[in-house]
């Protein structure tokens, strides 16, 4: 984490942990609880969310994925998937702190992850929730990233993802 407080200008596409993917409308002030701040107004899909101006550093807001850290992104995706723990209270461990993490790398593998397992065994309700949350999110920023088309995106995904598992598991690691 840097010292320095992103800054956020008009325009800008950011990835929100809880509120997904928007776009920076404005900076305004708001007074909240008494207190007057400056927050920006982001623009989601279905809502509206602000971000105040000075918590804009923490972990649950980030600027949306260069073409580069996408394409990174998409070459985890094509590696052999780790299996994930039999015990449900360490898969929804790993789901969790992965989810509060906001690094796109740990959202990829954990997706690439639960692909091979519900290809395998199934997912629970909450590990299929947290895997459409998860593909939702990144193919709207892969296709805001790159410029294409969200169904051209999710083509390319779910061939990507199919592709993984065919690769014997942890090759890459050997």
């Amino acid at each position: 984490m840097s010292a320095k407080p992103q800054e956020f200008s008009k325009g800008d596409w950011i990835v929100h942990l809880v509120y997904g993917i928007g776009q920076v409308k404005a900076v305004e002030k708001k007074s909240i609880g008494g207190e007057s701040r400056k927050y920006y107004r982001v623009q989601a899909e279905e809502s509206e969310y602000w971000v105040p101006v000075d918590d804009a550093n923490n972990e649950t807001v980030r600027p949306l994925a260069s073409p580069h850290r996408i394409r990174r992104a998409l070459r985890i995706l094509k590696e052999a998937p780790e299996k994930m723990a039999s015990n449900y209270k360490i898969r929804r461990k790993r789901i969790r702190d992965t989810t509060l993490d906001g690094a796109l790398r740990s959202d990829i593998e954990l997706m690439r992850d639960l692909f091979a397992r519900q290809n395998d065994r199934g997912l629970n309700p909450t590990e299929e929730e947290s895997f459409r949350t998860l593909k939702s999110r990144f193919l709207k920023e892969w296709s805001l990233s790159l410029g294409i088309d969200i169904e051209e995106a999710r083509q390319k995904f779910n061939k990507l993802l199919q592709e993984s598992q065919d690769i014997p598991e942890n090759a890459v690691n050997s």
